[in-house]
């Protein structure tokens, strides 16, 4: 891979490189530059990353409808800033920090899956420990900059059921979240837990209809400061509708978002659009 002299050349192919080897761990990335551009200071200090993995699949095998897998994997990950963490302008709202480190990671994976005929178990624990990691913050004045966080964790866990049926399909997901900051203190816009329900339903062989429902606990917006209290975001469902219908070669889509109209914002001071219309026809020649 070759690319340098600006950031802006030479973080986008270590981003590559690092999507490469997160593929395929055994390839080997060789980089070209120069000794004059950013690559002369920055490639030193690039840091090595590992990934171990194991997985063990259909065990307990029954008539090939009841299994169960197991999967480990363990690793680390190291993340340039990006060039909006860098130079985003200067503006009323945001500002970027071209003093930002790269932000460094280790992370243990552990997935069990079960198939039955009552359907799809799948568990999941991922743990992750930040050194550096790379947080936009607002400060008192609302203005958000990215700083980094000297060492964080963030750590999940998901249990999520499948289930088959002639003409239907049911997914529920449930997600349980745990990340903190150096300080012990929850990190910015991570909820406690969320919730999505998925169904889908085959009226006849042109029609189909599909319901998506995702529920947001409650989340930290901004940090307590000497002139402002700490600001706490609602938690909120949304409902999302699509139907799709197949006229011989016409196919006619529609969906909506955000079915009811909910008022919610993902970030402090930056609503969220409401409900939204999309018509689609596509015709098959």
């Amino acid at each position: 891979i070759s690319g340098g002299g600006t950031g802006g050349h030479l973080f986008p192919a270590l981003a590559l490189g690092d999507e490469i080897l997160r593929i395929n761990s055994k390839i080997n990335i060789h980089y070209v530059g120069s000794l004059y551009g950013i690559e002369k200071d920055t490639l030193p200090n690039k840091k090595l990353t590992y990934n171990f993995s194991i997985e063990s699949i259909n065990q307990f095998m029954k008539n090939n409808h009841s299994y169960f897998d197991f999967g480990l994997d363990i690793g680390s990950s190291f993340q340039f800033p990006t060039m909006n963490d860098l130079y985003w302008p200067d503006g009323l709202y945001s500002i970027g920090n071209p003093n930002l480190k790269p932000e460094e990671s280790d992370y243990l994976a552990i997935e069990m899956v079960n198939n039955s005929n009552f359907g799809k178990f799948t568990i999941t624990a991922t743990l992750k420990d930040y050194k550096n990691l790379i947080l936009w913050e607002p400060d008192e004045l609302y203005k958000y900059r990215p700083i980094n966080i000297s060492s964080a964790s963030r750590n999940n866990y998901n249990i999520n059921y499948l289930k088959n049926f002639l003409n239907s399909k049911l997914q529920i997901s449930y997600n349980m979240y745990d990340s903190k900051d150096d300080n012990g203190r929850k990190l910015l816009y991570v909820p406690d837990y969320s919730t999505n329900i998925y169904l889908y339903h085959k009226l006849n062989k042109t029609t189909n209809v599909a319901l998506n429902y995702k529920y947001t606990g409650k989340r930290i917006l901004q940090y307590a400061g000497d002139y402002n209290n700490q600001i706490d975001s609602s938690s909120y469902g949304l409902l999302d509708l699509s139907i799709s219908r197949m006229f011989n070669q016409l196919n006619i889509s529609l969906a909506i978002d955000n079915l009811f109209d909910k008022t919610f914002q993902s970030t402090l001071n930056y609503p969220e659009p409401g409900r939204s219309i999309k018509l689609t026809t596509e015709y098959n020649l």
